[in-house]
């Protein structure tokens, strides 16, 4: 079992350490899941918006190195990855 730096980077560093074999790769799948959710707001404004943090705000401050990932970012990654994600 491979454990990645719990930096608030660990989702992306998991991903980047079991598809690319190196977890330094992170920020690639950090994009890459923001991306995903502004292309489909719809969808991700649910999981994410509040009155007191805007969906847009909420991206801006995901593409930032360190913020924690959460459930939209586990969907967003699922949805153009070839693998399948399994959270225990």
């Amino acid at each position: 079992m491979t454990c990645v730096q719990s930096d608030g980077n660990c989702l992306f560093r998991a991903i980047a350490d079991q598809i690319d074999g190196d977890e330094s790769l992170h920020m690639k799948y950090r994009v890459l899941s923001v991306e995903h959710m502004r292309k489909n707001p719809d969808f991700f404004k649910p999981f994410v918006e509040t009155e007191e943090l805007r969906f847009e705000e909420y991206l801006d401050e995901m593409e930032g190195e360190g913020c924690y990932a959460d459930t939209a970012e586990i969907i967003a990654l699922s949805e153009f990855l070839p693998n399948s994600i399994e959270v225990y």
